[in-house]
């Protein structure tokens, strides 16, 4: 599975009367390491290092010397994410990681300090391991946990004693960690895991874990969060509960108690307004080498989410996290668009097989081409079919009345469903007055229809009668499957959370814009940020 290492450079400035002050902060990746190197305005040498029981925990103590808070995401090797704090003329370094690890290696050159952890052993070349069969969860663990890579001790819950995974992994190069990394992954939602204080891992659902241990990890995908929302959750949260955001693949890893938890998925449940579905294509392994159909799944999804070169994208908004030695992928799709991707999905392996069949020569007479006409009048709804035929490789000809294409009776069925599906884009909005439990203010109302505007509601407005400040009627426009989903989402905000916090999650105090926007170009110089 090739891996996208990113590089984040943070850079600030802290002004103090007295001691050092941190300035940079960068990541180390190296083919034995991963670390982060500090960089100080004089010379630190003041400083200590413990770990937790399980050294899965990290935190290192900088004396006199002041910084600014900020977590970094890592999730390369062992080290998941680096969060610094300031506190009582100290600094607090703390490396959270995936597994226990040694004590790191720490050298000081001139101003700057480097931390260093080193990365688990990488699998040889020769190495090939797990061919397309359905094995048990246990088995997988038993190989990389082994004293030749990982060497942990693990204990497995009664429920995914039977827990099996279907994959095919080619571990060449990669490091047992990362497998690891991606094993979890593949199984978000359904394994949480922690270490008990003699390091040894242990593995379960979610419920199992969080009755045995205080603290443990979990992931959870499909999250959609602004930026100010994830800070605004972070500090409703422990100092000690590690919550990590990767906003490109829509997923969080927390490292927490059971409190903080229970917080999150509540929050969660509430607000996202995307769906999640794992997709199992390590069917089409009897055609295919799964890490070729792998790299043609990526490729799919993301010219979903980017479309071809002169169009629009069909899925804007559409996440996944792909692993092809599993054979499967974590997508994540505002609830609306799910059909059609499901619909998009089956054509897209449809073609796949027939292509496959057709080089094999094991084509039926019921199975080939003819030329037919897709009918698509509506310029909208045409640029998408458009999208769609070339997002399926199906070659056409524009015409009056529609495409000219070659194709399938199967194929030509499988398209007037998805010009169908898409189609419901283009009904006609409606606007409808609906009542909602709770009476609210035109403020709140507001950032309710921001909270909304995902679900493409084209219109929230409160409706005042008789000149009152308060109401419960609002008027939605769209259409009426987009305006039920609205009023059902914000119905669980306003019982869930409540009004506070409700506003707390999704408002950036003005005074607070334009810090985050000077602090988002200086630490990512080529993103254009708008205020």
């Amino acid at each position: 599975m090739k891996r996208l290492i990113f590089i984040i450079f943070v850079v600030f400035a802290i002004f103090t009367a007295q001691g050092a002050k941190l300035v940079s902060v960068r990541s180390i990746v190296e083919p034995e390491f991963v670390g982060v190197e500090l960089s100080f305005d004089t010379r630190v040498d003041t400083f200590k290092i413990n770990a937790n029981p399980a050294k899965t925990v990290y935190s290192l103590v900088v004396e006199k010397v002041a910084g600014k808070n900020l977590l970094l995401p890592v999730q390369v090797g062992p080290l998941e994410a680096v969060s610094i704090v300031e506190g009582e003329g100290r600094l607090y370094v703390n490396f959270f990681h995936l597994i226990p690890v040694q004590r790191p290696s720490i050298n000081l050159s001139n101003n700057s300090m480097s931390v260093r952890f080193r990365r688990a052993r990488r699998f040889s070349k020769e190495e090939y391991v797990f061919t397309g069969e359905e094995v048990p969860l246990r088995e997988v663990l038993k190989y990389i946990m082994g004293e030749s890579y990982l060497n942990l001790n693990y204990v497995i819950s009664e429920k995914l004693e039977t827990e099996k995974i279907k994959l095919t992994m080619r571990l060449a190069g990669m490091g047992a960690d990362d497998v690891f990394r991606d094993l979890l992954l593949t199984k978000s939602g359904r394994i949480s895991y922690a270490y008990l204080p003699d390091g040894t891992l242990y593995l379960g659902t979610p419920e199992e874990v969080s009755q045995r241990v205080d603290a443990f990890w979990q992931t959870y995908g499909g999250v959609k969060l602004s930026e100010s929302g994830i800070e605004e959750l972070r500090s409703r949260l422990p100092m000690s509960t590690l919550v990590e955001y990767v906003p490109e693949k829509g997923i969080l890893f927390v490292y927490g108690d059971l409190e903080s938890h229970m917080k999150i998925s509540q929050l969660l449940s509430t607000i996202s307004p995307v769906t999640q579905m794992e997709y199992d294509y390590s069917r089409l392994s009897q055609y295919y080498d799964l890490s070729e159909i792998g790299k043609k799944v990526s490729d799919f999804l993301n010219r979903l989410k980017t479309g071809e070169e002169d169009g629009k994208p069909l899925i804007p908004d559409v996440e996944f996290s792909n692993v092809p030695e599993a054979g499967k992928a974590m997508i994540w799709v505002p609830e609306q668009d799910k059909g059609l991707l499901i619909s998009l999905l089956q054509a897209f392996e449809s073609n796949l097989i027939n292509e496959r069949r057709r080089l094999l020569k094991e084509e039926t007479p019921s199975e080939e081409a003819s030329f037919k006409t897709l009918e698509v009048k509506e310029e909208p709804l045409r640029n998408d079919v458009k999208a769609i035929l070339e997002l399926l490789s199906i070659d056409y000809k524009e015409i009056s009345s529609g495409f000219a294409i070659k194709v399938s009776e199967a194929q030509f069925r499988q398209l007037l469903a998805l010009k169908n599906e898409v189609a419901k884009r283009y009904q006609a909005p409606v606007t409808e007055l609906r009542r909602i439990s709770r009476y609210i203010d035109e403020d709140m109302a507001k950032v309710l229809a921001d909270m909304v505007a995902p679900q493409r509601v084209e219109e929230f407005e409160l409706v005042l009668l008789e000149g009152r400040k308060l109401s419960n009627v609002v008027k939605l426009k769209g259409r009426p499957d987009q305006i039920d989903i609205a009023v059902e989402t914000v119905e669980r905000a306003l019982d869930v959370l409540g009004e506070n916090e409700v506003k707390k999650l999704y408002k950036v105090e003005e005074e607070n814009v334009q810090d985050l926007s000077a602090t988002l170009r200086t630490a990512f110089p080529s993103l254009n940020v708008e205020v």
